[in-house]
């Protein structure tokens, strides 16, 4: 992260405007949406710090959803509302069991969150 911290928001930017324009070449008009980052904890084997994440990662992404006007779901917060029923590290153990990828169980909340925001 410490590498592309202050480009990432440029690189973001210029993703969506390559990938709309290459659409809108071939005559397809896309929908774009960006989701945050699921949580990530801070013991893994995979140097993804969960306060990076959360304090860098994700206001980059909510700003350049604001700039660009293109709805933003919020995967993080419907992970981390779970902590209202069981402790963080429980929600580690059931859905991010390496404390960075979900399993099958962490898919399916992120499968169905999407689906909702989608159906809303």
């Amino acid at each position: 992260w410490d590498i592309v911290r202050d480009q990432f928001i440029q690189d973001l930017r210029d993703f969506i405007n390559y990938f709309v324009a290459s659409l809108s070449r071939a005559g397809i008009s896309p929908k774009f949406y960006l989701c945050t980052c699921p949580p990530a904890w801070n013991q893994n084997s995979f140097s993804i710090r969960g306060d990076t994440i959360q304090s860098q990662v994700i206001p980059k992404i909510k700003q350049v959803a604001s700039e660009l006007n293109i709805p933003l779901i919020d995967i993080h917060s419907k992970f981390m509302q779970l902590s209202t029923t069981d402790q963080a590290e429980d929600i580690q153990k059931k859905y991010f069991p390496d404390g960075v990828h979900m399993n099958i169980d962490g898919a399916d909340i992120l499968a169905k969150s999407i689906f909702s925001y989608l159906a809303s």
